[in-house]
């Protein structure tokens, strides 16, 4: 279906393009890392919906001291994940 058609995307079948046409944008992460810059050492960030990891993984590569886990629904977009962030865990769910 196509976006906005009043139907639920299938983010399966757009993983390989919604990895292109997406970054981490700057007003979204910057509270993020700054959030993540208070965090102790071994601490656990964890994000619901990760898609294809653009946050968590900008993220892994601001703290490298700190566990990361993004879950998903989607396992291409999981896939994809993996390979652009490979120090964070992803997993289905």
């Amino acid at each position: 279906m196509a976006p906005n058609s009043g139907y639920p995307m299938d983010y399966d079948q757009y993983a390989r393009t919604y990895a292109w046409s997406r970054e981490a944008v700057p007003w979204v992460f910057d509270p993020l890392a700054r959030s993540a810059q208070l965090l102790p050492i071994g601490s656990t960030v964890l994000e619901v919906g990760c898609g294809t990891g653009n946050y968590i993984g900008a993220l892994a590569t601001l703290r490298s001291d700190l566990d990361y886990i993004g879950f998903d629904i989607s396992h291409p977009m999981l896939e994809v994940a993996r390979s652009r962030a490979p120090t964070v865990r992803f997993l289905h769910g």
